[in-house]
Order: structure tokens, then sequence, then C-alpha cells
């Protein structure tokens, strides 16, 4: 029989970097999310526009607090984009908490998009995915507007 769970019960969008025109920098997520409440994340990328010369790398990073304290990159958990073929296109990156190093305190997840050039369009949300108790909806992020059945 199909799982009948909702989208909603079983994935929640934990933290977000908005969808914005991005300046030649580093951006991280201003909240870093415990992975105790999912057994698997995913970090989603979105391209609007990324000029021609342009290199966008999109991390999933793992840090030891809620704040990103000793932030570091989760291993294989990174995509290189160097040209102008990302476009209107999305990333997907997949983990799970046995690809956190756990045994040294880093339980924390967050997103990482660093931009070489300016004007490049993007944004980025993290998925908490197939919550241990209850439905996902529950761990949503605050910009989280509205769930419509």
């Amino acid at each position: 029989m199909a799982n009948q769970k909702k989208f909603s019960e079983a994935i929640a969008i934990v933290e977000n970097i908005g969808a914005a025109s991005l300046t030649a920098n580093t951006y991280n997520s201003t909240t870093w999310v415990e992975m105790k409440e999912f057994q698997r994340f995913a970090g989603v990328l979105v391209g609007g526009l990324t000029a021609a010369t342009g290199t966008m790398v999109f991390s999933l990073v793992q840090a030891t607090t809620t704040t990103g304290t000793s932030s570091k990159a989760i291993a294989n958990c990174t995509a290189v984009i160097t040209d102008d073929t990302f476009d209107d296109k999305q990333i997907i990156i997949n983990g799970s908490a046995a690809d956190l190093d756990l045994a040294n305190g880093f339980r924390f997840v967050g997103l990482q998009i660093v931009t070489a050039v300016a004007a490049t369009i993007a944004g980025a949300v993290l998925l908490g995915v197939y919550p241990y108790d209850g439905p996902a909806s529950d761990s949503d992020h605050a910009d989280v507007a509205q769930i419509i059945n």
C-alpha cells in the first residue's frame, strides 16, 4: 500500500537562505538545525541567473551549536558551479546523521553559498526528512507561511 503521509508530514523546511541577487561573498545559515529530530536531511539550491564567468559553491555544513560554532564542511555534501549553465536549475544534496562528525559534537546542520562574482541570483532551503516523532511540519522554520492541504 502506498504511503498515505502528506509531504509536509514527512519533510520540513528547517532553514533557508532567501533568494536574492548575491554579491561576491559567503552566505551562511542564520540558524543551524540540530538533526536529532530527523533521519535524513537535504539541501536544495535554486538558481536563477549565474554570471558567465561566475563560480558558486553550495554546501551543507556542520557545527557544534545553533549559532554555527566551529562550522566545517560535511564530506561529499558540496556542489561547485563554474559557469552560467546553472541558470534556472536546482541542485539537491542528500545527507544523514552518519555524515556528521558526531563524535566531536557536530550535530547541527546549516547551508552555505559562496559566490565569486556579483549578480548571482540564488536561494536555498534545508529540509529535515523523515522525522522520528510527529509530523515534520512541527519543525518548520518560522518563514514557512502556510501549509495547504
